[in-house]
């Protein structure tokens, strides 16, 4: 009888195994590629692989390249995928339809190798519509209302970069694979079309946020190396063609910059405010790569998707111990028991925020520096450097607002000691680069990132302006303001907000009502337990606000020594 009732769950036993065995597979073959495309740089190697395929008459050819670019960011987009399969094993094990949801993540990853080994455009299109189709059915993923719309949102957003993508391959064909009679504004302008779509700039970016209705694991993918980054890869492999448009590409980047970090300051659910990081360092990526510096921005690149995908994991755990509360302001995890885990998110928040000398600081500390020396303009050299700092902003937001004690703290008991430990095993790999990747690329680079030499005061200069946004980003999250219009310009909710009938009506009043009546009931047995809980924890440091004085205090030793 079990059998016939419960038919998924036995499947889920079935193919957990291996799913399990294909994570560890995924991660180990990510670390190889990631240390191999080092021999291919030093060794200054590329590696062209032709297949073809004839059958009556009719012949199939692939192409398939294997530089330090591909090999490089195949390696951190295998990297974080075992990581997400195997978090995924514990964190969506109670979903129905699980072994589907892995099989899409699945042909999510595949999608975005195949675009990054594809050597030629045409055969660039079967992962870049592979991506489009694959996130569209992860958006949509709980089959209601709002995450249709969303997946809607995303797909049809990333529709108008794919009609900039067969207009690109019509010129190719109309001109004999040869872009020589072509105005290099139209082909340039193209790719950097196709690539803001995807890659969620200004003013495609209401997507991005959207977006946050898929699945946990889902979000850490797509923020970290996969769909999002998929338009910055092809922009940096087709760099050549946008020297004409320095100029747009720089103002888009900032704008992208600023947008995000406006909004994140007064955004309260996590999960959006770790997307709106994102965004924030998209801009950042394509501004680099309009200052002209190629290397930086992939430097860039990969940093980003490191952190990014353990701050998504932990996040998630986060909600799933908040009994799924996402809002900032409703929420505290000072009672957290799991602090290891919460360990692990400082960390992350910290790289994100520069600190040296952890993973991001080497690529953000290079991008303000480059910024200071770029030349440019007053007015572009301000915003260039308000816009990288603004992650600081609301990085430090976030670690005051979970730390925060006025708000109940986590009274979930926590999952089951397994799924702790999977999660421990599934972030810890992402948490060493997080720490040491920096390091690491830095040390086996050869290129122009090894070899940027600034002088005293720019140094106390970036320094300094780190410190101070620190600070105000710490005072402006006490405030705790939301003004609305900044979130309803970024976000388009008129573009994305669902069709409200009598029905939804109903059942969103009694759905509240039902809430309100289970937390009535779930939180009064346990009043006097939290009041010895406010007690005790108002005398303690937890382990981010030490990590944020930490910074602070990291800071001002770099201050002194400098000095």
């Amino acid at each position: 009888m079990n059998y016939l009732v419960y038919p998924n769950k036995i499947l889920l036993k079935d193919w957990r195994g291996l799913w399990g065995f294909s994570s560890l597979g995924l991660a180990a073959a990510g670390i190889f590629f990631f240390f191999f495309s080092f021999t291919t740089m030093l060794s200054q190697t590329c590696f062209l692989l032709e297949w073809e395929l004839c059958w009556v008459g009719f012949c199939l050819c692939s192409e398939w390249v294997l530089d330090f670019y591909s090999v490089s960011f195949s390696g951190v987009v295998l990297l974080i995928s075992g990581s997400v399969f195997y978090y995924s094993l514990s964190y969506m094990s109670e979903e129905f339809n699980y072994s589907r949801f892995m099989s899409l993540v699945f042909i999510f990853v595949v999608s975005m190798l195949v675009l990054i080994f594809s050597y030629n455009v045409v055969q660039l299109i079967l992962g870049w519509d592979g991506l489009g189709l694959s996130s569209y059915l992860l958006v949509c993923y709980y089959n209601n209302s709002n995450s249709s719309n969303a997946a809607a949102l995303t797909m049809l957003t990333n529709r108008l970069g794919d009609v900039g993508m067969f207009f690109f391959i019509y010129l190719l064909v109309s001109s004999s694979h040869s872009l020589v009679s072509v105005s290099s504004l139209t082909w340039g302008g193209l790719i950097f079309l196709v690539g803001c779509t995807k890659s969620a700039q200004v003013p495609f970016s209401a997507w991005l946020p959207a977006a946050m209705a898929a699945p946990t694991p889902v979000s850490s993918l797509v923020h970290s190396s996969t769909l999002v980054t998929a338009g910055v890869f092809l922009m940096l492999r087709m760099s050549d063609t946008l020297g004409g448009l320095k100029t747009v590409g720089l103002l888009v980047g900032i704008l992208t910059m600023l947008a995000g970090s406006l909004v994140g300051m007064v955004e309260r659910d996590m999960k959006k405010i770790v997307a709106l990081s994102t965004l924030s360092h998209l801009g950042v990526m394509v501004s680099i790569l309009s200052l002209g510096n190629k290397e930086l921005c992939f430097s860039h690149l990969i940093f980003h998707a490191f952190f990014k995908a353990l701050l998504f994991l932990v996040v998630g755990y986060w909600i799933h111990s908040s009994l799924g509360y996402q809002d900032l302001k409703k929420i505290s995890l000072v009672g957290l028991k799991d602090s290891l885990i919460s360990i692990f998110g400082g960390v992350a928040i910290l790289s994100l925020c520069g600190l040296p000398y952890l993973t991001g600081f080497y690529s953000k500390d290079f991008f303000l520096e480059l910024s200071l020396m770029g030349g440019s303009s007053s007015g572009m050299l301000f915003l260039l450097v308000l816009g990288g700092l603004g992650s600081v902003l609301y990085s430090v937001r976030m670690l005051v607002l979970v730390n925060k004690t006025e708000s109940f703290p986590s009274l979930y008991s926590g999952d089951s000691e397994s799924a702790v430990k999977s999660y421990y095993s599934s972030m810890s790999g992402l948490m060493l680069m997080s720490v040491l990747g920096g390091f690491i690329w830095v040390e086996c680079w050869s290129g122009e990132l090894s070899l940027l030499y600034v002088t005293f005061n720019l140094k106390i200069v970036v320094i300094g302006l780190i410190l101070l946004v620190g600070l105000v980003g710490g005072m402006v999250a006490k405030g705790g303001g939301f003004p609305s219009f900044l979130v309803e310009l970024l976000f388009l909710n008129s573009l994305s907000r669902k069709n409200f009938t009598l029905l939804s009506v109903v059942l969103s009043d009694t759905l509240s009502q039902k809430d309100n009546n289970y937390l009535n009931i779930y939180y009064k047995g346990y009043l006097a337990f939290l009041s010895s809980v406010y007690i005790t924890e108002s005398f303690k440091s937890s382990y981010l606000k030490i990590s944020s004085g930490m910074f602070l205090l990291w800071g001002l030793g770099g201050l002194f020594l400098l000095g």
